[in-house]
């Protein structure tokens, strides 16, 4: 999980930084607080979804019994 959260992290919060350092987009703040220049929601946002499609596929995988392609032979 947490090296899925790490590929998925590091690129969108680049991604984040480097467009609100050239203006390209900005965010309204609304805890008011911030890590660096990314308020704390947008990094939440970043670690809950990735977590949310984890889970999802996960639940769907046992119901439906597909394989994860770490089975014992």
């Amino acid at each position: 999980l947490l090296l899925t959260l790490a590929f998925t992290m590091v690129p969108l919060v680049i991604w984040d930084w480097y467009a609100i350092s050239r203006e390209h987009w900005h965010f309204h703040n609304m805890t008011g607080v911030q890590l660096g220049i990314l308020p704390l929601e947008e990094l939440l946002f970043f670690i809950v979804v990735p977590i949310a499609g984890i889970l999802s596929l996960e639940a769907v995988r046992a119901v439906r019994r597909w394989p994860a392609g770490d089975e014992q032979p």
